[in-house]
């Protein structure tokens, strides 16, 4: 009778909680692509911004102390990508239900350009303090619980610490939880597939210190909610993050507006004749990796034969490296800039694109 309930138990685990590196493709060579998408206030795509994403599943090793599947990654325009090569890392590992995600710097990209846009470059001014704190958070992380209960949250991170703006300081909680929701079934360009869903949410609170003997109080601030679709033997097929309005005006800090992502399987990404990747205006793309060390991928486009300035400057508007000074026909371009070469201390930098008409730059953090 033992004998039988335990069997019994068995199999009820097996279909209920499947183990987690089954969703994972079993073989080295698989290969993800992507389709990234940014969202409006409405949460209409806006096609015209969209870029493509391509993941290969390079091999299985060991990093920082755990059996990881290793996942390269590469973006960028569909004319660009197929000869860009693959400029970022991520890392997987899984144990019984579980599937663990290293996060490093790249991870905590969105949550610092996210303070960075709200609070201004005063956080990193004297220094690369916030950068170190972003840094101390890297590690192994339980990103996602094949077995939680549904739509019951779990901690995967939680942080306290103080940002000062200008003459006023900020308890803030950085923070980062799960859930699993009901399985959906999703329709894509590579198939139909049944899908466990989760919802990662990255906030940031206010810790607001009632008269004692009352407990500190978090008040949110920011939820930024991914909703996380996964299929047996091909991982993530789509992430879907809604565009989010942020009210600080009662800390006298503004209303902002953060644009919605949606990243969608597809199949893979075939080239197109010459003529049709032709650009039809300047731009200058944000580069990536972002924050970055030691290396990153500037792209940008130009509509006509001009000559073409790209630097990059430090905070005070100082030039540290001419990557480009020159005639360039017109085109498509991928620049690999890398910063050990020039021995630059970390922080934030700004690199300029020019021609005879026009000027763009973004901001970058190394």
């Amino acid at each position: 009778m033992k004998k039988l309930l335990l069997i019994i138990f068995v199999f009820f685990c097996a279909e209920v909680f499947p183990q987690a590196q089954d969703y994972f493709p079993a073989q080295s060579g698989h290969t993800w692509h992507y389709k990234v998408t940014p969202l409006d206030s409405l949460n209409n795509g806006v096609d015209s911004l969209s870029y493509f994403r391509v993941d290969t599943f390079a091999t299985t090793g060991v990093y920082q102390g755990l059996d990881a599947k290793i996942i390269l990654s590469k973006s960028g325009t569909a004319g660009i990508l197929p000869l860009m090569p693959f400029t970022d890392s991520s890392f997987v590992n899984f144990v019984g239900n579980d599937a663990k995600i290293y996060f490093n710097m790249a991870n905590f990209g969105s949550i610092s350009g996210l303070i960075d846009s709200l609070l201004g470059d005063s956080l990193f001014s004297g220094g690369t303090g916030f950068l170190s704190l972003l840094n101390s958070f890297e590690g192994w992380y339980s990103l996602y619980k094949f077995s939680n209960a549904l739509n019951s949250s779990y901690e995967i991170f939680k942080f306290d610490t103080t940002v000062t703006f200008d003459s006023l300081s900020l308890p803030l909680r950085f923070e980062v939880k799960g859930k699993r929701i009901n399985d959906s079934e999703l329709l894509t360009d590579i198939g139909t597939f049944t899908c466990k869903k989760f919802i990662i949410t990255v906030g940031i609170s206010y810790l607001l210190t009632p008269p004692w003997p009352l407990p500190v109080l978090p008040i949110p601030l920011v939820s930024l909610p991914d909703t996380v679709y996964i299929a047996p033997g091909n991982w993530e097929l789509m992430h879907i993050m809604p565009a989010t309005v942020i009210d600080l005006s009662y800390l006298q800090l503004g209303t902002y507006s953060i644009p919605g992502l949606k990243t969608e399987i597809i199949s893979e990404i075939t080239s197109v004749g010459k003529n049709d990747h032709l650009p039809l205006s300047l731009s200058l793309e944000q580069n990536y990796p972002n924050p970055f060390n030691p290396s990153t991928t500037i792209n940008f486009s130009i509509n006509k034969s001009a000559y073409v300035s790209l630097k990059i400057y430090d905070l005070l508007g100082n030039v540290v490296a001419e990557l480009i000074n020159e005639n360039k026909n017109r085109g498509s371009y991928s620049y690999n800039f890398d910063a050990a070469e020039l021995n630059l201390s970390s922080g934030v930098y700004f690199y300029m694109l020019k021609t005879s008409d026009f000027s763009l730059s973004k901001k970058m953090v190394l």
